[in-house]
């Protein structure tokens, strides 16, 4: 379609026209017609311009943090058996809410160029990214032409995250911890440490048959596991205790007790009550899988807390850590804090507005008369996490850095 200088040149031209049939002067009627006609040329060479284009967009890192910096690369592909225009290409993000503008020398025939552009979320959540816009226009500017290029794509952005002490967690005596241990890291015990009855999932290779010759009794060798913690994140996200804000601080504590946990070199797992369960894991690549769980994540149906309750009873080894807020029922705090003789369990609560009188919500005093201090831990209103969490948890401090350096 007509730019604005091209409908300035039409109305110009319409003018001139109008003119030379007021005056009589044939000289304006040609000037009329060569400025109609060159706008239409221009519409033209817009239309026949070769635009079969296919784009690709990745995002690293996989999953950003809230404030950081994404760089999104979009890779552009020409299919046409000849050279592109010039390109002008707006990406949408978020929404719409801002774009990314860049232009494009021609691209030749059969052949990709890539441009990148760099973006800092603001915003945890799944980022829309796209879709791609392309402009061509004439040389002069009359005619234009957008052309709708790929399909949308998201980015997902994790909360903010801050470095915290960690709880004192140790592999446990769980018989369960040793198989699961030589899953993720591919090795053995490094010695020997006991004998002991054998239970359902034991690798019958370790089967000590000379205390079965001598008991009669199925006994397995224990190797000893190497002092790596191993601690469990569960966020209770289920809809009637939530506000906006207590979801988005539940998540952010989340994402730092993770990240730390990756930096301090744990296995770590993150479960939610939206049927999340990502496994234990360590290093880089599974604290992003976390981020990007925790970027997806939005309240949840009371119903998921019966599967959360489940995933709990075979936790084994690990050390928990339940986010929940203050409109838990006393019932579900006293589940959750079950575990708490395991080393390293903590329960924390967030502050939310609204409970009732008589709701079955857990008070302060109720909470207290129920569970010890050191299991549980109230954040008070308007508090940060990690100020609260430092002063309150007695812990090993995480060594510096972030666990996205794994």
């Amino acid at each position: 379609m007509p730019t604005r200088r091209g409908q300035l040149l039409l109305g110009g031209a319409l003018l001139v026209g109008i003119t030379g049939r007021i005056l009589g002067v044939v000289e304006l009627y040609v000037v009329a017609i060569g400025l109609g006609v060159l706008v239409g040329l221009a519409w033209a060479a817009v239309r026949l311009a070769p635009l079969q284009i296919g784009v690709q967009r990745t995002v690293t890192p996989r999953a950003v943090r809230v404030g950081d910096e994404a760089v999104v690369k979009l890779r552009v592909q020409n299919r046409a058996h000849r050279p592109t225009p010039p390109l002008s290409c707006t990406d949408n993000v978020d929404n719409g809410r801002r774009r990314a503008r860049f232009l494009l020398s021609p691209v030749p025939a059969e052949s990709t160029v890539v441009a990148t552009y760099r973006t800092a979320p603001t915003r945890r959540g799944l980022a829309p990214l796209g879709p791609l816009v392309v402009d061509v226009a004439d040389p002069f500017g009359l005619a234009q032409r957008s052309v709708v290029v790929g399909a949308a794509s998201t980015m997902p952005v994790s909360p903010p995250e801050e470095l915290v002490a960690l709880p004192e967690t140790g592999p446990g005596t769980d018989p369960r911890a040793l198989g699961l241990w030589r899953d993720l890291t591919g090795r053995r015990g490094e010695e020997f440490f006991a004998l002991r009855p054998y239970v359902d999932g034991d690798d019958l290779r370790l089967v000590h048959w000379a205390s079965v010759a001598k008991t009669d009794t199925l006994i397995v060798r224990q190797d000893e596991i190497p002092q790596q913690g191993w601690m469990t994140v569960v966020a209770d996200l289920r809809r009637p205790i939530h506000s906006a804000d207590s979801l988005e601080e539940v998540l952010a504590a989340a994402a730092s007790l993770l990240a730390s946990a990756a930096a301090d070199g744990r296995f770590f797992r993150f479960v939610s009550t939206g049927r999340v369960d990502t496994g234990f894991g360590d290093g880089r690549p599974h604290l992003d899988l976390v981020r990007t769980e925790l970027a997806r994540a939005s309240t949840t149906p009371p119903e998921g807390f019966a599967w959360l309750r489940a995933v709990l009873a075979r936790t084994g080894a690990s050390a928990t850590v339940t986010l929940t807020t203050t409109r838990a029922p006393v019932g579900d705090l006293r589940m959750l804090a079950a575990s708490a003789a395991r080393a390293g369990t903590r329960v924390v609560r967030f502050p939310v507005a609204g409970a009732q009188p008589g709701s079955g919500t857990a008070d302060d005093d109720r909470v207290g008369t129920m569970l010890a201090d050191r299991e549980t831990l109230t954040v008070p209103p308007g508090a940060r996490f990690s100020a609260v969490w430092g002063a309150n948890v007695a812990a090993r401090p995480a060594r510096a850095g972030d666990g996205a350096g794994r």
